[in-house]
Parts: C-alpha cells; sequence; structure tokens
C-alpha cells in the first residue's frame, strides 16, 4: 500500500472540498467525501466525516 505524505492530504483536502452526500461531479460521475468516486458512490450515499 503507498503511504501518502500529510501535506499531500491537506491539499486534497483544501482543493476537493469535504461532501458528506454523494453528488455527481461536473463530469457526471458519482462522488463524495474529498474526492472519491467508485463502484462503491452511488445516488443517496451519506458517510460520517470520520469515513471521509
Amino acid at each position: 500500500m503507498i503511504t501518502i505524505p500529510p501535506l499531500l492530504i491537506s491539499l486534497i483536502k483544501q482543493f476537493e472540498g469535504l461532501r458528506l452526500k454523494a453528488y455527481r461531479c461536473s463530469v457526471g460521475v458519482w462522488t463524495i467525501g474529498y474526492g472519491h468516486t467508485g463502484c462503491d458512490v452511488y445516488e443517496g450515499l451519506v458517510i460520517p466525516q470520520e469515513q471521509a
């Protein structure tokens, strides 16, 4: 598994922003948390901040 440096995580959080309810991004992909996408993200999904 790859270790992501804390500075990079901070930058991702800053630029992506936090969304706790799934939404369609500008290209129509379901997204949640700090920009997470994938087959596990779907309409209506809500996550706690700790999971983001």
